[in-house]
């Protein structure tokens, strides 16, 4: 599996669009927490510790796994891997490794760029960065198999790339800030129970002593919301179309 893990890495490195999700997005996520967070020093490096995983890594996961998977369907590699003793779960798993060893580049440049700018500045914490590396690992795992197993039930392309652009990636931003009933508005604060990381974030904020980094983001995340709605509906009304005119 790790010689399949190897191949697939190498293949995904020689296209554009993967290095566009490993090496452009992160400065642009960066640029995006910076103006929307007004956040500096340490307590950026702990807003970007905690949800890089969320805002890179499901970018990055979602968009190759389906382009993985519609590749592999066009070429026939799922029909030819299949036969070999491998099976189709090594596969997925091969997938899942090389994805997250993707999005793993994608959060280090994202720190390393805002360490060597000098707007991120690295805490004093026992531990480092073992806890950092412990929570990407475990949400990038999780999310990467989520994201294949996402794309295995989209048949074109073209129908991943729509919901990746008009539905996921709003929702991965607005979740990217790890809402809590402690930082939302009281008329927003339902939407702490519908993103399941809360919970997670709210026990390590509690473990690194984060208690009152997030206190801007109340009002900063309100455009992202409308943003987000409004992608949605788009995305909505896409597919009512495109279902109504198969059935004519």
């Amino acid at each position: 599996m790790l010689g399949l893990s190897r191949c697939f890495l190498l293949s995904s490195l020689k296209r554009p669009m993967v290095q566009y999700c490993c090496l452009v997005q992160p400065l642009l996520f960066l640029l995006l927490f910076t103006q929307a967070t007004s956040l500096t020093g340490e307590a950026l490096f702990w807003f970007i510790a905690l949800h890089a995983p969320f805002a890179c890594g499901w970018g990055i996961l979602v968009f190759t796994s389906i382009s993985d998977i519609d590749r592999d369907r066009m070429v026939g590699t799922f029909a030819y891997l299949k036969i070999t003793p491998l099976g189709y779960v090594a596969i997925l798993l091969s997938r899942t490794l090389v994805n997250t060893m993707l999005a793993y580049l994608s959060g280090i440049l994202l720190l390393a760029v805002g360490l060597g700018g000098g707007v991120i500045a690295l805490p004093v914490m026992n531990g480092f960065p073992w806890l950092v590396l412990g929570w990407w690992t475990l949400v990038w795992l999780l999310v990467g198999w989520f994201s294949l197993l996402l794309a295995v039930f989209i048949t074109k392309y073209d129908e991943g790339r729509i919901l990746m652009n008009f539905v996921n990636f709003p929702i991965v931003i607005v979740s990217a800030f790890g809402f809590s009933s402690f930082y939302l508005p009281d008329a927003l604060a339902w939407l702490s129970v519908v993103f399941p990381h809360a919970l997670l974030l709210e026990l390590l904020r509690e473990r690194v002593g984060l208690v009152s980094v997030l206190d801007k983001l109340d009002v900063a995340v309100l455009p992202v919301f409308v943003m987000s709605s409004v992608m949605m509906l788009v995305a909505t009304v896409y597919f009512l179309r495109k279902s109504i005119h198969e059935l004519n």
